[in-house]
């Protein structure tokens, strides 16, 4: 189910760019950084999809770190320029996915353990 909401998310960011908000010349290198995360994370994503007993660590410890640092940064930013709403709903949300792979990390490593 992951890996479905990221392909659609990944497709969407990719064949409509500038959709979520104007790409200028100055944010021409952060979209094109976006779209190769966004990339990684639904290979990744469709490799645990293939086996998740195998691959699950390919991509949740990168999914919590990602969104951790997404969810931080959007923190500091939101701070620095007020105007910008949607980076306190990124705060938010990233830092919910966040939330939910550390404890999967958490658990996983516990039932590993034994």
């Amino acid at each position: 189910m992951g890996f479905i909401g990221f392909a659609a998310f990944t497709a969407l960011y990719a064949l409509r760019p500038g959709y979520f908000s104007p790409i200028t010349e100055n944010s021409a290198f952060w979209y094109a950084l976006g779209l190769a995360f966004m990339v990684t994370v639904t290979v990744l994503a469709f490799m645990v999809f293939l086996n998740p007993k195998k691959y699950w660590i390919f991509l949740i410890p990168p999914l919590a770190a990602g969104k951790i640092t997404s969810s931080l940064s959007s923190l500091y930013l939101s701070e620095i320029y007020v105007t910008i709403s949607w980076l306190k709903i990124t705060v938010v949300t990233d830092g919910l996915i966040a939330l939910i792979a550390v404890i999967l990390i958490v658990l996983s490593y516990l039932y590993l353990r034994g």
